[in-house]
């Protein structure tokens, strides 16, 4: 049965890979996470510290590949799902690239978002199950933090970011969206 599961997430995690514009295929790739943070991870938010908190991708079979944060220095990844946070510390995925300088945050809300998908590469992150969508990966300053959490496009009732918060989980229409930029100078 692990096994199973271990083969439907490297499958679907290459899935994901694939639906990325062909220029970037290369630059971008999800390393397996263990709680160790790679040299060439991308970063993308803060805790309240001020410390470093990465982009993860995280597999659960019920829910699907959802984007995920991971915190330095701790192990699990932490993302929503069906109006609820997840947890998990395995099955996990890290975001890096020997290129970060062409990846940047673009501010934007649910009524701007599908503009951005003609002028650039918008990062996917993976997808939900329950409602049959790909999502994408945004951050959010909230409770003096940088908070990571995935993007919904297309359904109105739920566009927007939606990040974990303690037991509960926060929506927000206006956010910052990953974006792959081919025309940044490294």
């Amino acid at each position: 049965m692990i096994l199973t599961v271990l083969t439907i997430f490297l499958i679907k995690s290459e899935v994901s890979n694939l639906k990325c514009a062909d220029d970037i295929s290369s630059d971008f790739y999800w390393r397996d996470y263990f709680g160790e943070i790679p040299s060439d991870a991308l970063g993308g938010g803060y805790d309240k510290a001020g410390n470093p908190a990465y982009i993860g991708q995280l597999f659960n079979h019920k829910d699907g590949l959802l984007p995920a944060m991971i915190y330095e220095g701790d192990q699990s990844l932490y993302a929503t799902v069906r109006n609820a946070p997840l947890t998990q510390q395995k099955y996990g995925k890290i975001l890096c690239s020997h290129n970060p300088c062409k990846y940047k945050w673009i501010p934007t809300d649910t009524s701007k978002v599908q503009s951005l998908f003609s002028n650039y590469t918008v990062i996917s992150g993976g997808y939900e199950n329950a409602i049959n969508i790909d999502l994408y990966i945004g951050r959010i300053h909230y409770d003096l933090e940088i908070r990571i959490g995935k993007v919904i496009v297309g359904i109105n009732s739920v566009n927007g970011i939606h990040i974990p918060f303690g037991k509960s989980y926060v929506h927000f229409k206006s956010y910052e969206i990953l974006v792959y930029d081919k025309n940044a100078k490294c």
